[in-house]
């Protein structure tokens, strides 16, 4: 049996919280993706806008030379020294980004969205289902499955032998406790 997690409210007043990271001095920064910015909340009730106006902001982390990189219609390096520096822009059937982690290097990982495909086949295998009664359910299920595995779009600054080498590391790590979930066994202290 797992113990319980205790949760707390951090702050309220917001619509849709995205992309909750550490900002490194005790605070907590987050993005409201509806009603925009990018929020910084340090204890009590509130926090303060840290950048305001910029509505869709997914996944967001705080650049090297100040500022934030942030993802929405673009991934843009914001508030830093100088003008807002747009680092990748939309490209192949992509409608915005939204995840970014950083890699040990300082390389970024971005999650891309798109929209249209999902919206043609849901709407292509709600007719066929209707028209077949329910027939067609079982490969509507199978041609959502595929079209999800092959909208998966991950963007890297870096070279995939330079990712897999740093994944690898990671899950060699990982072994031992893997295999002793899948073999049932837990230990505890």
């Amino acid at each position: 049996m797992t113990d319980a997690i205790s949760w707390s409210r951090l702050v309220g007043g917001h619509v849709l919280v995205e992309g909750p990271r550490e900002d490194g001095e005790g605070g907590v920064l987050f993005s409201d993706v509806v009603a925009g910015g990018v929020w910084r909340w340090t204890g009590g009730k509130r926090a303060t806008a840290v950048l305001e106006g910029r509505r869709g902001i997914g996944g967001l982390v705080p650049h090297a030379k100040g500022g934030l990189v942030v993802t929405g219609r673009d991934v843009t390096v914001v508030g830093g020294r100088g003008e807002d520096r747009e680092l990748l822009g939309l490209r192949g059937g992509m409608k915005g980004f939204n995840d970014l982690v950083t890699t040990d290097d300082g390389g970024l990982l971005v999650g891309a969205l798109r929209f249209r495909p999902l919206v043609a086949l849901s709407l292509r295998n709600w007719l066929l289902i209707l028209v077949t009664p329910g027939l067609y359910f079982p490969s509507a299920a199978v041609a959502t499955a595929r079209l999800r595995l092959e909208a998966v779009t991950l963007v890297s600054q870096l070279h995939p032998d330079a990712l897999f080498s740093q994944v690898e590391r990671f899950s060699e790590s990982a072994v031992g406790d893997a295999a002793a979930d899948i073999a049932g066994i837990d230990f505890g202290l």
